[in-house]
């Protein structure tokens, strides 16, 4: 039969008992009274709806004995409007109908009109809440974490008792503890509990588990089971939650086993999901596993939790496997299942996979509703660089947060494209998004990429206005890089002595800005404050200490970070800390101790080659550059453009044309020439070096912009080929072209004026010298310029500005001694020499071969000798080829053949041709056959042409013949 019809039946049925109403009230109410015992006996909602109207029809609806039970039958039935508008308006209501309202209200979880309801129950004298009322609101404040109304609640039982005597009560208020999180309260409650139970006990340890301190929540498992009493299947769920949550595998497995024991698993898919839960978040992959193959029902939950503790344990084809499992059994994915398949894709590189997964969610329509998923679309498709992909899901979006436009924008920055980076964030900022601290650093790291040092500012504001610095390490970290990177040393430095903690982050942000920026000094300053503070240095720590050591050569600080670091075996497996080790023994001279850091390089990449070719280089080792050059090459690693520029060095130092020349097609091929000036400029040298100064030349020409760096090197290759005129002509076109020479340039054009005696030009240049300004602090420039005029034979102007020198090295003076020398005033020359020890200026070796020469034309031969043998003994010089020459020529003129064999044993180079002739000349009045005979082998081998040497000879034969 159709419901409505009986209902209809029920009605008739109710009404026959009253066939009619009699106008006598007494007998009116007691047919009310009638039908409302029948309604108290029947419990029928239809029977109780009839009654209401029966009442409101009669006027008896506001009547204090059958309003207030119609109020509380209604509320039962769940008509709780329409026992609510009855309530109000009865007169007077009794203890038992505010109670029974309350509790309805909470029963069909109207929660918030129960605890306004409660409120105005305290209000009423006559009234006052039964036990269930308590028990009711309790609930209430548990669900909306009302935790300061528990409080009253809680004060309000004990005031009357019922904590003392009233488990129910007690376990319902240690329950609304633990749930709001005052794990303080709740402990105290059941401190103060005398007899504890199983749901006491469940309580206590969920709320622990609850609120992450899963030891004290495994503390109080073992003290529940000490005292015997037993665990049900929720303390079981809430303590593998604890063991979950310390990664407790041993307490853990004890209770799958103890779960095993008593059959529990078999049908009970929650405990079944957090047994599997707790084995994937603690990483026994194969216990879940095992745990998931053994479920006899497994539910979303139960694939969602295998899925996620996969991706994250890093299986991410584990976790897409499974998904793919999970929909050939029928079962729809929620949005936790889409977001853990898709992050599983991010991380194993399945862009295809992934792009299935967003359009299932897209057929869906569960984009649209789901801000969390559609933040994790676009994180996948910024990880595969997929940045259009990205904006299109987040166009698509119905609704945006925070952690939206912060994956948004860190996926910009991330992937090169800072600019559009502060484009977002600033649209974010329009839409009064507040930004988080993961926003502030991505959006930081945006404007030290771009060294938008004003956008940086802006931010560091909005910093300071959430009062990050202070509790967030990150950001503060993340400001003083940005700083850093836009070369605001200061600002960084003061943001860094600011910071309450200094971690290694910030340290190594604060070093390695000073170290990048050239400032070697206050890098190594700050590494050792931060050694002073205690904290621990890592790989990027040592790879900036080391360039800071390379930066101020400080070699004993350099042995003493590398000592440290070999104690720390992850720098083992850093390369960019072991080739800023190279670097740095490469600035210190030291080779072998760079190519021993380089062998043990598990990379040998293109910088770390390029430090050692370069260091080769800059120590004169041109040979040694080029193997290394020709090993990389065979590693096949591309070269870059400072390799190419030291390779064409090394090919200049040792000559090497033709490899110079493979070099530079290298170079024209990867288009080289027109982009970097340095190249030109050093494959300019390598010609000019070699000795093809035409290809030099052609070189020069070919390039379309000439600046002063590449005159420069023009004019110094014709000068250091003592081709004085070509080099003043291009150094006059060079002014023509209104390029202003710089110190130099003027360096070789005063050496070419030298050459050629061009007094006038070099005037010019010492005019020029002078408008510039450009003596004050560059001595080389002056010593040109001394030169200049003595080798013109004006000495005179060249004492003159040797006196106005600011500083004199031990080139100005040997300039000035040579300049003396070469017009034959010798006393000047010892003047100037004696004159310079007088100042505490210690001789070169070449200032001794211009002294020795002074003797030796002046006659002063004792005197040589006497200054040979101070040279050795008092400065420690070791006697080079031309020194040895000098006194070979002085010895053959004073006959002393003895000195001259003596010398000859110490010579390692040998006699020159000139020394050979004068010894010759000695042999001849001296008599001495075997010697004449030795040194004319020597001449032989230097020139076989030398008519000079066989007369010599010959009148040396023929005068021992005699």
């Amino acid at each position: 039969m159709h419901e409505s019809a009986i209902n209809v039946l029920k009605v008739l049925n109710f009404t026959k008992q009253f066939p009619s109403v009699a106008h006598d009230g007494s007998l009116l109410f007691d047919q009310l009274k009638h039908m409302w015992q029948l309604c108290v006996q029947k419990k029928d909602p239809l029977d109780i709806y009839l009654l209401h109207a029966h009442m409101c029809y009669h006027g008896l609806e506001t009547n204090m004995l059958l309003g207030n039970s119609l109020v509380s039958m209604l509320a039962e039935a769940g008509s709780l409007n329409d026992a609510h508008c009855i309530f109000e308006k009865l007169p007077e209501r009794y203890e038992s109908t505010w109670n029974s309202l309350i509790s309805c209200y909470v029963k069909y979880e109207n929660p918030h009109t129960a605890l306004t309801l409660y409120d105005k129950m305290q209000m009423d004298a006559f009234s006052h809440p039964s036990r269930d009322t308590y028990l009711a609101v309790i609930k209430v404040c548990t669900q909306l974490k009302e935790i300061q109304r528990g409080f009253q609640i809680h004060a309000k039982v004990a005031y009357e008792g019922l904590f003392e005597r009233d488990a129910y009560i007690a376990s319902s208020l240690l329950d609304m503890y633990a749930k709001c999180g005052n794990m303080v309260k709740a402990q105290c409650v059941f401190n103060v509990i005398s007899t504890h139970n199983t749901v006491l006990w469940t309580a206590l340890i969920g709320g622990y588990a609850d609120h992450g301190e899963g030891e004290k929540a495994l503390k109080c498992y073992s003290e529940m089971r000490t005292r015997g009493i037993h665990p049900n299947r929720v303390t079981y769920i809430c303590t593998l939650k604890a063991c979950t949550t310390v990664g407790d595998i041993i307490n853990g497995q004890a209770i799958h086993a103890e779960t095993e024991r008593q059959g529990l698993l078999e049908n009970d898919p929650i405990l079944g999901n957090s047994i599997l839960f707790m084995y994937m978040k603690c990483g026994i992959l194969t216990n879940a596993q095992e745990v998931f193959d053994r479920l006899s029902t497994r539910n979303i939950v139960t694939w969602t939790s295998l899925i996620l503790g996969f991706v994250e344990r890093g299986h991410g084809e584990d976790a897409i496997d499974c998904f793919e499992r999970m929909q050939a059994k029928g079962i729809p994915p929620n949005t936790l299942t889409f977001g853990c398949v898709l992050k599983a894709c991010s991380n194993v590189g399945h862009m295809s996979k992934g792009e299935d997964v967003h359009s299932e969610i897209e057929r869906q329509g569960i984009l649209q509703k789901d801000v969390a998923l559609g933040n994790t679309l676009i994180d996948m498709y910024a990880k595969f660089g997929q940045l259009t992909k990205a904006r299109e899901v987040f166009s698509r979006m119905s609704a945006s947060n925070v952690v939206t436009w912060t994956t948004l924008i860190s996926a910009h920055t991330e992937c090169g494209y800072p600019e559009e980076a502060l484009t977002l964030f600033n649209i974010m900022q329009t839409e009064v998004i507040s930004p988080n601290s993961i926003t502030l650093i991505s959006s930081l790291k945006a404007c030290g990429r771009l060294q938008a040092v004003h956008e940086g500012i802006l931010i560091h504001v909005e910093i300071e206005r959430q009062g990050l610095l202070a509790r967030h390490s990150l950001v503060a970290n993340a400001l003083v890089d940005m700083y850093v990177k836009c070369g605001i040393l200061s600002l960084a430095r003061q943001n860094f002595d600011q910071l309450s903690i200094h971690d290694v982050v910030s340290w190594n942000t604060i070093i390695s800005g000073y170290s990048e920026h050239g400032y070697g000094t206050e890098a190594l300053q700050c590494y050792e404050q931060m050694q002073v503070e205690g904290a621990l240095a890592d790989a990027i720590t040592y790879a900036s200490g080391f360039k800071a050591c390379g930066l101020t050569r400080n070699t004993c600080k350099g042995y003493e970070i590398h000592s440290k670091s070999e104690g720390y075996h992850p720098l083992k497996d850093d390369d960019m800390a072991y080739s800023m080790l190279v670097d740095m023994y490469v600035k210190f001279g030291l080779l072998n101790r760079a190519k021993q850091a380089f062998s043990k390089l598990f990379t040998q990449n293109v910088y770390s080659w390029t430090s050692l070719i370069t260091g080769y280089v800059e120590h004169g080792h041109g040979e040694e550059a080029l193997k290394c050059f020709e090993q990389m090459q065979l590693r096949d690693l591309s070269p870059s453009p400072a390799t190419f520029i030291s390779v064409v060095k090394a090919c200049g130092m040792v000559g090497s044309l033709l490899k110079g020349e493979e070099v530079y097609i290298e170079i024209e091929k990867r288009g080289l020439i027109e982009d970097d000036h340095t190249i030109n400029n050093c494959l300019f040298f390598m010609y000019s070096k070699c000795g093809s100064l035409d290809s030099a030349r052609q070189l020069f020409d070919s390039i379309p912009v000439h600046d002063v760096v590449s005159w420069s090197a023009l004019i110094a290759m014709y000068t250091e080929h003592e081709l004085g005129e070509d080099a003043l002509d291009c150094f006059q076109k060079m002014q023509l072209l209104g390029i202003t020479p710089n110190a130099v340039t003027l360096v070789s054009g005063l050496k070419a004026c030298g050459c050629i005696c061009a007094i006038d030009k070099g005037r010019e240049m010492h005019a020029e010298i002078e408008r510039q300004g450009l003596m004050e602090g560059c001595e080389v420039l002056g010593n040109a310029l001394i030169s200049m005029y003595a080798k013109c034979g004006l000495v005179a102007f060249a004492k003159q500005v040797f006196d106005e020198l600011p500083d004199r090295d031990v080139v100005s003076w040997t300039i000035l001694m040579a300049g003396y020398a070469q017009l034959g005033q010798s006393e000047n020359v010892f003047h100037v020499f004696s004159e310079m020890k007088g100042w505490g200026i210690e001789p070169s070796p070449v200032s001794y071969v211009v002294v020795l020469n002074a003797c030796n034309r002046g006659g002063l031969h004792n005197t040589s000798k006497t200054l040979y043998d101070a040279m050795s003994r008092d400065h420690g010089i070791v006697p080079t080829s031309v020194h040895y020459n000098c006194m070979l020529d002085v010895f053959s003129r004073m006959g002393q053949l003895d000195e001259i064999r003596t010398i000859l044993k110490k010579n390692p180079f040998g006699p020159s041709l000139v020394a050979s002739r004068s010894i010759l000349g000695a042999c001849k009045s001296g008599g001495s056959l075997d010697l004449a005979d030795m040194v004319f082998t020597n001449i032989s081998e230097l020139d076989k042409k030398d008519s000079a040497s066989y007369v010599l000879m010959s009148q040396i034969y023929a005068s021992t013949e005699l």
